[in-house]
């Protein structure tokens, strides 16, 4: 694997091929084996993490599709898929911009329910 490590903060671009955290040439970074191991634990850790975070992340993002596409267009399926499809998933439609409308849906909803009562 090559890898670029930011190592107790210290930028040092470890441009060479390493197959086992023993190759790695002591003498030149002045760091050893074990350290390099605890460093790639970590970032292995990091990264699982990243990867939940990032699945959460779109589970709420189609969820919020769902309630968008339920409130405009409940029993019109086709104008629902067009919209899914040319406004929802297209990248200048971000997460926030979602979770704007749905708020103020909630509010209207909330709004309108409590003047029922």
């Amino acid at each position: 694997m090559t890898i670029s490590l930011l190592i107790f903060m210290k930028k040092i671009p470890v441009g060479i091929k390493l197959s086992k955290p023993e190759n790695l040439p002591e003498e030149i970074f002045g760091y050893t084996a074990e350290h390099l191991r605890f460093v790639l634990k970590q970032n292995d850790k990091i990264m699982e993490i990243r990867g939940q975070i990032i699945s959460g992340a779109l589970f709420i993002e189609y969820k919020l599709n769902g309630i968008i596409l339920k409130y405009f267009f409940e029993k019109q399926k086709e104008k629902r898929d067009f919209f899914q499809e040319f406004v929802l998933e297209k990248e200048f439609f971000t997460l926030m911009q979602k979770w704007k409308i749905f708020r103020e849906l909630l509010i209207k909803m909330l709004l309108r329910f409590s003047k029922s009562y």
